[in-house]
């Protein structure tokens, strides 16, 4: 079982070993073995880690703030490099210190020192004093992930004002739907700062800290509605997904209670909760015998989240039997194959 907590510690313990070895001597690390330390996976690495130790227990936590230590040295590194190629070109005439500099690996950049932030900005740092009145003034040209991104760093480096524009701006751009929820429509791009699920799980985390449950079960359940009739496509956007179910009021994935299933004129069946955690999946079979009593069914959600599932029908027979139907709710095409061997070669 996966979900099984020797297991769980197991591949933690795996997948830990293998990223402390994977980081590189400036802090960084590399998207394929041997290559050089890339901005865009360091700060993604460092965001994972900084979110895994506030629930890792020591001593590994001890060693997950060293390898984050060592990133943050790689990020200051990374944004000084980016500020003085800035430097340069604004020297060489090609730019001015006015225009958009505030690219999305520098919002991200803003984002994780952030996350170590305690209401304080940094001291006497001109870099991080320039990008902060760059995305003051740029903000709402930015990717809607890029906007989320920031109203958090507005409301760890204590700028309210700033924080309220961009969550006002999200309310009124933000599409509900009953039976989809609440989604944005800008984020359906490939780059990583359009992902439309990434985006979505980062709506989710953004307003939990708001603590306006009401939308963030919204969101989840636009989460949900693409899982059902599309797919996380990344292992990314999976991991990040997971997360964000995980985040408000309700634990989507560990407080669900089974759903309550009447049968004819009220009475109540038995959903047996042996479904492994995590897996949203439950099963009930009736035998022939009880196919021939049942009238009606009735399904009572009794959680906050949807469920979904279905009622259906099973049965065998012979091949002969089967026949095509293009009318119904399902197309049905009947296929013959067989196998010829044959005594030589054909040419």
């Amino acid at each position: 079982m996966y979900f099984e907590a020797n297991t769980l510690e197991n591949e933690q313990r795996s997948t830990f070993d293998k990223l402390r070895t994977m980081q590189l001597p400036d802090g960084g690390f590399s998207w394929f073995p041997d290559g050089p330390s890339n901005w865009f996976i360091s700060l993604y690495i460092a965001e994972g880690l900084i979110q895994m130790s506030d629930w890792l227990g020591d001593p590994r936590k001890g060693q997950v703030n060293t390898m984050i230590d060592e990133l943050l040295v790689f990020l200051d590194q990374s944004e000084i490099r980016y500020y003085k190629e800035l430097e340069r070109q604004v020297e060489k005439g090609n730019t001015t210190w006015d225009e958009d500099h505030l690219s999305p690996s520098m919002v991200y950049n803003l984002y994780i020192r952030s996350l170590r932030a305690s209401g304080e900005t940094p001291g006497e740092n001109p870099i991080f004093d320039y990008f902060m009145s760059q995305a003051k003034k740029y903000w709402i040209d930015k990717s809607v992930y890029s906007q989320a991104q920031l109203s958090q760093v507005f409301t760890r480096y204590l700028h309210p004002v700033e924080q309220k524009k961009i969550i006002a701006s999200l309310r009124e751009r933000m599409i509900s739907k009953p039976d989809l929820g609440a989604y944005w429509k800008e984020s359906n791009g490939f780059a990583w700062w359009d992902m439309p699920v990434a985006t979505q799980s980062k709506m989710i985390e953004v307003f939990s800290e708001e603590g306006d449950n009401a939308t963030v079960n919204e969101l989840k359940r636009w989460l949900l509605s693409q899982k059902r009739t599309n797919h996380w496509s990344t292992t990314k956007a999976t991991s990040e997904a997971v997360r964000s179910l995980t985040l408000g009021p309700t634990n989507w994935l560990s407080e669900a209670k089974p759903v309550e299933v009447m049968l004819n004129d009220g009475k109540r069946i038995d959903m047996l909760d042996d479904s492994e955690a995590g897996s949203f999946r439950q099963k009930i079979t009736f035998t022939p015998d009880e196919v021939e009593g049942i009238k009606s069914l009735v399904f009572k959600n009794p959680n906050e989240q949807p469920a979904w599932g279905a009622a259906y029908f099973q049965y065998f027979d012979d091949l002969d039997q089967v026949k095509g139907d293009s009318e119904g709710p399902l197309d049905i095409r009947k296929q013959l194959f067989y196998r010829l061997s044959l005594t030589r070669d054909l040419y």
